[in-house]
């Protein structure tokens, strides 16, 4: 039984995301991509707007949507119920969450859910920090999302932590300020999303938009069609109009004129 693995990433999930990011942020400081200004505001935005993020979610979603699904675990039948054993469980259950994140991020730059997802791009120096960099409010859809959704395919809540724990990772080296060399950058791009891929989801360039959502894998953007090779150019991140953002002034921005 791989449940144990699920317990397992569950419980040390902070222990590894945090030791993820400190090694990123060592290895930045070090050798970064470009230099990087006005750090410590940048941090305390991206973070700031995190544990505000997490606060809401814990008291609003999952948890009680979880128990308008009280029977989601222990349901006998469910969709992946039917693959297998439990290697097999995880292995579909990884791919659907993974689908599952692409959609949601796809859907995050359409009407009014772009009006918070802006929050996250319209950080101008990217570096590790900004994976955490979305407005609670966007944190809160997802999440309901993504319960509904989990819970109506059918994926078994041990699968979930292991699949956060990777995502979450990946999602710090992603916008790391730190190049992978060029060459196998190019080759890891192939199977999964790598920082190089990443950036150009960040840029600025109309060319550049609406591209390159995946979460940890590329396959979803090759299949459905928002896959954008990498380039040499030198990318400027952000939001075209919208300036540099503070603490209050990202919790504002949902709802300022765009």
């Amino acid at each position: 039984m791989l449940t144990w693995l699920g317990e397992w990433a569950g419980a040390r999930w902070l222990t590894l995301a945090a030791g993820a990011f400190l090694l990123l942020a060592f290895l930045e400081a070090r050798s970064p991509l470009r230099p990087s200004a006005g750090v410590a505001l940048r941090w305390a935005t991206n973070f700031g707007l995190y544990a505000l993020a997490l606060l809401l979610t814990a008291e609003v979603a999952p948890g009680r949507l979880a128990g308008v699904f009280g029977g989601w675990q222990g349901a006998p039948v469910t969709l992946l119920g039917q693959v297998g054993g439990d290697v097999a469980v995880l292995v579909a259950g990884f791919l659907l969450l993974d689908l599952l994140a692409y959609g949601e991020h796809r859907l995050q730059h359409l009407g009014p859910f772009w009006r918070f997802h802006h929050v996250h791009h319209a950080d101008q120096e990217m570096d590790a920090s900004t994976a955490v960099r979305h407005h609670p409010g966007e944190f809160l859809v997802n999440a309901s999302l993504g319960v509904v959704a989990m819970a109506l395919i059918g994926i078994p809540l041990w699968v979930v932590p292991i699949y956060a724990l990777v995502a979450q990772i990946a999602d710090f080296g992603q916008h790391a300020n730190f190049a992978l060399p060029p060459r196998l950058d190019r080759w890891l791009s192939l199977v999964v999303m790598t920082p190089g891929a990443h950036r150009i989801h960040h840029s600025e360039a109309a060319e550049h938009y609406d591209t390159n959502f995946g979460a940890i894998f590329t396959i979803w953007d090759r299949v459905f069609g928002t896959w954008h090779p990498q380039t040499a150019a030198a990318l400027r991140y952000g939001v075209a109009g919208v300036g540099a953002q503070g603490p209050v002034r990202a919790l504002a921005a949902p709802f300022r004129r765009l």
